[in-house]
């Protein structure tokens, strides 16, 4: 699975993480997470999740960047 993030921003970020989750809600389960170590401004930047599937159905998986808000932000 690969989703594909966009910095926005004026400025450049590094060491951003991204979180993958599986599910929704406090029902969600975090399956994967990777480091994009340099996210230039107004860029994106395609990030790759192999997920293991467990089960048969229907699954919703959501990907989260800077889950820790560990990047200051001007706008948030």
């Amino acid at each position: 699975m690969t989703a594909v993030p966009t910095n926005a921003g004026l400025g450049p970020a590094d060491t951003v993480k991204v979180v993958q989750w599986e599910g929704t809600g406090a029902a969600r389960v975090k399956v994967g997470e990777t480091v994009i170590a340099t996210f230039g401004a107004r860029s994106t930047r395609p990030v790759t999740f192999q997920p293991s599937l467990t089960h048969a159905g229907v699954m919703t998986y959501t990907v989260e960047i800077d889950p820790d808000k560990a990047i200051a932000e001007l706008d948030e």
